[in-house]
């Protein structure tokens, strides 16, 4: 018997006395890197943003559950495509990670959602990406009409992740027989082509030289002008000395004829990687290097260190890289919350609607041809 539910709101980390226990509890039974802990109560001091953590705790004792939240004004952007349209500023509820709370029922969500409700002041809440079916994704239904719920996306995605057999060939098995057959051909074909090196990025004194040179590169491909950047500043670096200091930080830099021409960037943790963001230089985009670059870490990985699965995190859909060398794939999507007494709630949520039903207009008439391709690259070199 569960008893009855009481949920906490605190404003700081260093009230909640167990915080760090109940972290390590979620993050070890869930399927998902879950966000390191370090990471969320470090938050404060390099975004300006409060904490705000729901703590769901039942009288009977058991589990408790957490929904660790940051609360800040922040950019609510639209866009087409990855063109950036327009922003409005709104106080922001952002659930850091939501597989924190994989172990918790329908009922038990609710109960966290109406004490924020009642005891924070926010306009919108950002829950990132969901899977479908999930018991966040089902409590959302229910939360009652104080809620408005919002589609941030007008379609859905995937999660693709890799699970790791235990050596590299028996992974490349795994892959459609064109599939594999091409990327042994491209792997042979660069090497055959260029001189490579490939280092691995761990230790705190090679974080420096890794994102200047991965700066440089970022600055040459389609990602910056979109805002999926890697800065060399003092935020960046500050964060992956961090990761150094816990062990799980895990990047490469790939250079060509002795010049750095790839970087891929990712943390390890719990036998999962945390893949993030890479980039290349377009005058290697022939040579196919990004998947190649994807190749060798994946290899090293499996080779090298105790990891079970590759996360590629959000973003994912039926047709790109992911789902290439993905082995399987989780169905997600994008909601978001608004308070119904917010009037500035409503205005963003109307927008919100209004712009997904154009891009539907839109998408039916490009349909997915030539001009659609045209169209999408010419928003990506442009960018904002």
């Amino acid at each position: 018997m569960v008893g009855v539910m009481r949920t906490e709101i605190h404003t700081s980390h260093e009230s909640v006395t167990d915080l760090e226990t109940i972290w390590l509890e979620a993050t070890r039974s869930g399927s998902f890197h879950a966000g390191a802990y370090a990471d969320y109560t470090e938050l404060t001091g390099v975004a300006r943003e409060k904490l705000r953590i729901a703590v769901l705790r039942s009288e009977n004792g058991g589990r408790a559950v957490i929904a660790p939240f940051t609360l800040g004004k922040r950019k609510k952007k639209f866009s087409v495509g990855e063109r950036h349209l327009f922003s409005l500023g709104v106080d922001t509820l952002a659930l850091y990670s939501q597989w924190l709370m994989q172990q918790a029922s329908e009922d038990q969500i609710g109960e966290i959602f109406y004490a924020l409700e009642s005891n924070t002041e926010f306009d919108w809440v950002d829950l990132g990406e969901i899977p479908i079916g999930s018991h966040l994704h089902n409590s959302l239904g229910k939360l009652g009409w104080r809620w408005i719920v919002s589609e941030r996306s007008r379609k859905a995605s995937k999660r693709w992740l890799i699970d790791f057999p235990d050596d590299f060939d028996a992974y490349l098995q795994t892959l459609k027989s064109k599939t594999r057959q091409s990327i042994k051909r491209k792997m042979r074909k660069l090497e055959n082509k260029f001189s490579l090196d490939l280092e691995i990025i761990t230790k705190t004194k090679d974080i420096e030289r890794f994102l200047q040179e991965g700066e440089k590169i970022s600055r040459t491909t389609y990602q910056w002008n979109v805002g999926q950047k890697l800065r060399n500043d003092e935020e960046t670096r500050s964060k992956f000395a961090s990761q150094c200091e816990r062990g799980i930080l895990r990047c490469y830099l790939l250079s060509i004829n002795g010049r750095p021409g790839a970087f891929l960037r990712g943390t390890i943790e719990n036998g999962i990687y945390n893949y993030e963001t890479p980039g290349f230089d377009p005058e290697f985009r022939k040579d196919s290097v990004g998947n190649v670059m994807l190749m060798y870490a994946v290899r090293e990985l499996i080779e090298n260190t105790n990891c079970k699965v590759f996360d590629f995190g959000t973003g994912g859909d039926e047709t790109g890289y992911k789902s290439t060398f993905g082995t399987r794939s989780i169905d997600c999507t994008y909601i978001e919350l608004g308070r119904r007494t917010s009037f500035r709630a409503n205005i963003v949520a109307g927008l919100q609607y209004t712009l997904n039903k154009a891009k539907n207009v839109l998408n039916k008439i490009l349909g997915q041809g030539t001009l659609r391709r045209k169209i999408k690259a010419a928003i990506r070199k442009f960018g904002e």
